[in-house]
């Protein structure tokens, strides 16, 4: 159980397929969708783009997600990396991103039901 909550995951998907082997493919075949707390760390970051001749600002987001997230009949959800994850964030903005990692960190002497799952999620580029 995560000690601390400030937005909800509401849907899953699974990667679609793309033509474009370089183009973002979209929403796959839906997971899940219900509601599930998460815990949003968001960071703006900026950086000095060459090609543009400017400062951009990006925004990088970890979610934080209990491990017993289950699906409408009790399965536990399992996520891939490449799946599009649909959150609202703290200030009730609704987001849809790729998990671009997912890290089950293991703490020695905590009981697997208290561990969390870390899913990094792509980062986006902010309009100026």
């Amino acid at each position: 159980m995560l000690p601390q909550t400030n937005g909800t995951i509401i849907a899953i998907n699974s990667d679609g397929p793309s033509d474009d082997w370089a183009a973002s493919a979209g929403a796959g075949v839906p997971k899940w969708a219900g509601t599930c707390d998460t815990y949003v760390k968001q960071t703006i970051r900026k950086s000095f783009s060459q090609n543009e001749g400017a400062i951009v600002q990006f925004r990088d987001v970890t979610l934080y997600v209990d491990q017993s997230l289950t699906d409408r009949n009790g399965n536990r959800i399992e996520f891939d990396v490449g799946d599009l994850i649909t959150y609202v964030d703290p200030y009730g903005n609704q987001h849809t991103r790729r998990i671009m990692d997912d890290t089950n960190p293991t703490l020695p002497n905590v009981p697997a039901a208290m561990t969390y799952r870390r899913l990094h999620l792509e980062i986006e580029k902010l309009e100026a």
